[in-house]
């Protein structure tokens, strides 16, 4: 995976890191919390409990989630799914 990789090389920029259900790691989500750092990041639901976690998210955090790949679908339609960055 990717991600912590890059939340390493960015941990000073933000205080909430916000993603699908595709990264809920626990591993990922507990390595954060050792930075000091929360996640809003919905739990695939496998158990009760997880359902219970995704109900007590902060949904209007988590919105901004879709804010930001809307943006990234308006840039890929307008640019093509090429699009790379000119710094890092």
């Amino acid at each position: 995976m990717i991600t912590p990789g890059l939340t390493q090389r960015n941990l000073e920029r933000f205080h909430t890191l916000t993603a699908d259900k595709g990264y809920d790691d626990r591993s990922y989500q507990s390595w954060l919390r050792s930075w000091g750092k929360r996640s809003s990041i919905k739990h695939r639901e496998f158990k009760p409990y997880d359902k219970a976690a995704n109900t007590r998210m902060n949904a209007q955090l988590y919105h901004r989630r879709s804010l930001v790949e809307m943006v990234i679908s308006v840039l890929k339609r307008k640019y093509g799914a090429t699009v790379q960055s000119r710094v890092w």
